[in-house]
């Protein structure tokens, strides 16, 4: 795939409104973007903010943030010179609707009031194109704030109603922002999460009953990157929507389920995991061939998800949406009705490359099996000499979970 170059440019001096910019330098940039941006901050006390003098700095943060990003709507509006300069802070509070600029420049204006060291911070959000560090450019889309706690920097994008504090969208990780704080302003890059901070946990509970239908219990926990993409969506889902999307999930192997129950929990809170509950039966039985029953022993297909593009004659390295880790914990109960002479589980499996990892154990006892599944994405990019690797580590991963556990049958 061929891609179109672009064309940045940047001015040496100019003024807009009472903010000059003097010197074509990311520092120069970021001091005049300081100007626009403290021109529009107000001093905003919110007493719930201070009712508890012993609170320290952190707790106020965030509560600060907290309240910004729960109470007031993203709006996009870039008319004229609003594409560049915010909204008064106090005028955002009173309205309490905004776009980036406006809803970063009122959590700025509470938390200075708060007496944290706050500031805007411009960047290039991940899939709109490059910000080369070599060249200071004004290429940026994005306007998010940082604060400085105890020699740490805090990322926040109020923008996001569901990320909680300490987690910002993957299209604010792993590019640069361009931290505008007056003469100490630099380009920098932005954080990206690590794999168990994004962990999707699913437990599963598997019964097979006498009539080898497949009875199903199982809950989906999502931390981090994972639960807040999903989180974003589930306001606009009705009780079919949810249901439809457990039948997908659930079909993903080929078997057809009948789903009973389907319920989001957590849903309100940022700070705990999204889980996500599903009850279903099979609608056929197991596959029976002579005297063996087969059940698949991955109830879902683990997919990296990484590109859709070919990539044969690629150069450039691909970057993960973030990293991640997948854990399934299948239990299969088999009801004692169900005369079984031997279990046959897949063989405990270990594989790693430097970008990934997966290990795979059964362990059958007595009227149940268990199996556990870890599949870990820990890299930030994976580079073009290692695409090979890439393809056959997917090829494998996808082939183990497809395996069968065989249940030899005493009838």
């Amino acid at each position: 795939m061929s891609h179109a170059g672009e064309l940045a440019i940047m001015v040496n001096e100019f003024k807009f409104a009472d903010a000059e910019l003097s010197r074509g330098t990311w520092a120069g940039l970021g001091e005049w973007f300081s100007q626009v941006v403290d021109e529009r901050c107000d001093e905003i006390r919110d007493p719930a903010f201070f009712s508890d003098s012993a609170a320290d700095a952190s707790d106020r943060l965030r509560k600060i943030y907290d309240r910004t990003r729960e109470d007031n709507r993203y709006v996009s509006i870039t008319i004229g010179v609003s594409g560049w300069r915010p909204r008064k802070a106090s005028h955002v509070a009173e309205t309490r609707y905004g776009d980036c600029k406006d809803l970063s420049t009122l959590l700025i204006s509470q938390l200075r009031s708060a007496g944290i060291e706050a500031h805007p911070a411009l960047i290039r959000t991940r899939g709109e194109g490059y910000v080369d560090p070599d060249f200071p450019s004004t290429g940026f889309n994005h306007v998010i704030a940082t604060a400085f706690i105890g020699g740490d920097t805090i990322w926040m994008d109020p923008t996001c109603n569901v990320c909680p504090l300490g987690v910002i969208p993957w299209g604010d990780q792993f590019t640069h922002a361009l931290i505008a704080s007056g003469p100490n302003s630099r380009l920098v890059p932005t954080p990206i999460s690590n794999a168990p901070d994004n962990l999707r946990l699913r437990k599963t509970e598997l019964s097979l009953n006498p009539d080898l239908h497949l009875s199903l219990k199982t809950e989906i926990s999502l931390r981090g990157s994972s639960a807040t993409n999903l989180r974003s969506t589930l306001s606009s889902l009705d009780r079919s929507d949810i249901t439809m999307l457990a039948a997908e999930l659930l079909s993903e192997r080929g078997v057809e389920w009948g789903v009973r129950k389907a319920a989001f929990t957590n849903t309100d809170d940022a700070y705990l995991p999204l889980i996500f509950a599903i009850e279903a039966q099979s609608v056929k039985p197991v596959r029976v061939i002579g005297k063996t029953a087969y059940i698949e022993a991955g109830l879902f297909d683990v997919d990296p998800d990484l590109t859709d593009e070919d990539l044969s004659g690629r150069t450039r390295p691909i970057r993960l949406r973030y990293p991640w880790q997948e854990m399934d914990s299948v239990r299969i109960h088999i009801d004692p009705e169900i005369g079984i002479d031997s279990i046959v589980t897949p063989p405990d499996q270990f594989d790693s490359c430097s970008f990934a990892f997966s290990r795979i154990t059964a362990a059958p006892t007595p009227g149940e099996i268990t199996l556990v599944s870890l599949v870990s994405f820990h890299a930030r990019e994976i580079p073009a000499a290692e695409f090979d690797n890439l393809n056959a580590f997917e090829d494998r991963l996808s082939s183990r979970s497809r395996d069968l556990v065989k249940l030899y049958l005493a009838r």
